[in-house]
């Protein structure tokens, strides 16, 4: 054989060795189990009390000096009465401004634990994505149960129905493959089910 010929056929043989080992990296990380994380059970914790917390807060400045970080720590944000003894121990504190004491307990529920939690979100986790998605839709439920507090509940459930969306569709951008991934494309479809498209 000549040599121009073995080495062509040398060069065909690593590029087809490069682009099969690329497209088995690409397809390989995309997960094919069907194992859907169940959705975690109510653990109870030691309840967060506002009270404990007079001295800092500056009712002037409700919104500012709220312990936020100790109340995600702290705080039952998985179950629904928690939550409204949380509203109604804010109402105590400040009985007539019932919209701010939402929007505290919103931000803390939203902007804050988003915050709390950016590494987590960062990469792709499907099951920690699933997880989120599972307490965001309680939300819709617990809006159906308290007529009162609705619109709170709601405007919780929707910035995270959009964030969830939002970060599959920044995932799909920097990583296509990911289309063949049975876990993201469960939450793809979850989302489509719930009429939540990306923004």
């Amino acid at each position: 054989m000549n040599n121009s010929i073995k080495r062509t056929i040398v060069i065909l043989g690593i590029v087809i060795l490069f682009v099969t080992s690329f497209i088995l990296l690409l397809v390989g990380k995309s997960d094919y189990s069907s194992n859907i994380p169940q959705e975690k059970k109510y653990v109870k914790k030691s309840d967060f009390s506002l009270f404990n917390y007079s001295e800092k807060i500056d009712t002037a400045k409700i919104k500012e000096t709220f312990p936020y970080d100790d109340y995600l720590k702290i705080a039952n944000i998985n179950h629904p009465a928690s939550i409204i003894k949380d509203l109604a121990d804010l109402d105590s504190v400040q009985p007539f401004n019932m919209t701010l004491n939402e929007d505290i307990l919103i931000d803390a529920l939203t902007k804050k634990l988003a915050e709390r939690n950016k590494n987590i979100y960062n990469e792709y986790n499907p099951d920690t994505l699933i997880s989120l998605f599972q307490w965001t839709e309680k939300f819709e439920s617990y809006s159906i149960i308290n007529s009162q507090r609705k619109v709170f509940f709601n405007i919780i459930y929707d910035y995270w129905m959009n964030f969830i969306a939002n970060k599959l569709a920044k995932l799909y951008d920097s990583q296509p493959a990911l289309i063949y991934d049975y876990k993201f494309k469960y939450l793809v479809s979850r989302c489509q089910e719930k009429n939540i498209m990306y923004q």
